[in-house]
C-alpha cells in the first residue's frame, strides 16, 4: 500500500490503521513496522501502538525529539535475528 491510495502520508495514523485493517484487523501490538525514516515511520507506527524497526543504514543519530524504535538495524537481513529466523 502506498500513501496516495488513502490520501494521507505518514506519520498520519490513518495510513497505519488501514494497513492493519487490510491484514485482517491485525492488532497493532502484534504487527511489526519496518521503516527507514525515524521521522515518519517510527513516529507514525508508534502512534498507533505498533512495535517498530528502524533501518538506519548510515548509523545516523536519532533526533532527540523522537522516541527510540524498539529495534534498530543496518540492513533488512538483520531482521532475521529479530524474528528469530535461522
Amino acid at each position: 500500500m502506498i500513501s496516495d491510495e488513502v490520501g494521507w502520508r505518514k506519520p498520519k495514523p490513518l495510513i497505519f490503521e488501514i494497513a492493519l485493517d487490510r491484514m485482517k484487523s491485525l492488532p497493532a501490538a502484534e504487527a511489526l513496522f519496518v521503516g527507514d525514516r525515524a521521522d515518519i515511520d517510527v513516529i507514525g507506527a508508534r502512534g498507533v501502538g505498533m512495535p517498530t524497526v528502524w533501518i538506519n543504514r548510515e548509523a545516523e543519530r536519532l533526533p532527540t525529539d523522537i522516541q527510540p524504535p524498539d529495534f534498530e538495524i543496518r540492513d533488512l537481513a538483520d531482521l532475521r535475528a529479530i524474528l528469530r529466523i535461522p
